[in-house]
C-alpha cells in the first residue's frame, strides 16, 4: 500500500480509505475525518491492533463505547493491491469480475492494483 507515494507495505486485517467519519452502522473508524478537506483518511488495523478493534466492537455491542484508537493516515492518493473479492464500495461488496473490469491490472493470485484519489469536490476511483 502507498499513500501519496509513501510505501506502507505490510499485512493488514483491515484497510479503509474513507472521507467520512463513520462506516457501516455508525462505526467511527476515522473520528477526525473531514469530507471537505480534499484528503482521504486511511484506517489500518494490523494483527497487533486487532485487540483494540475487538474490544471496541464488544463494548459497542454491550451498549456503548468511545471510538477505537486506530492508526489513521491522511493523503490524496491511495494505491494498494488486493483481491477484488476483499473490496467493498460504501457498504456493498465489490462484485465485479476482474476479467470484465476494464483497467484492472492483474497481479499474483487474482490480486489487482487499485488506486483511489480525491481532489476538488469528487472522489475518483481507478481500477
Amino acid at each position: 500500500m502507498e499513500i501519496d507515494g509513501v510505501d506502507l507495505s505490510g499485512e493488514y486485517l483491515l484497510v479503509e480509505a474513507m472521507n467520512t467519519r463513520l462506516v457501516g452502522p455508525n462505526v467511527p473508524l476515522a473520528p477526525g475525518a473531514d469530507y471537505g478537506d480534499d484528503q482521504l483518511d486511511v484506517v489500518t488495523v494490523t494483527k497487533t491492533e486487532r485487540r483494540v478493534l475487538t474490544e471496541y466492537l464488544e463494548a459497542r455491542l454491550a451498549g456503548g463505547a468511545d471510538p477505537p484508537l486506530l492508526t489513521v493516515r491522511r493523503g490524496k492518493r491511495v494505491t494498494m493491491r488486493a483481491s477484488p473479492h476483499e473490496l467493498h464500495v460504501d457498504d456493498e461488496p465489490w462484485d465485479t469480475d476482474p476479467a470484465e473490469a476494464g483497467g484492472l491490472r492483474p497481479g499474483p493470485l487474482g490480486e489487482a492494483d487499485l488506486s483511489i484519489a480525491v481532489g476538488g469536490t469528487a472522489v475518483e476511483i481507478l481500477t
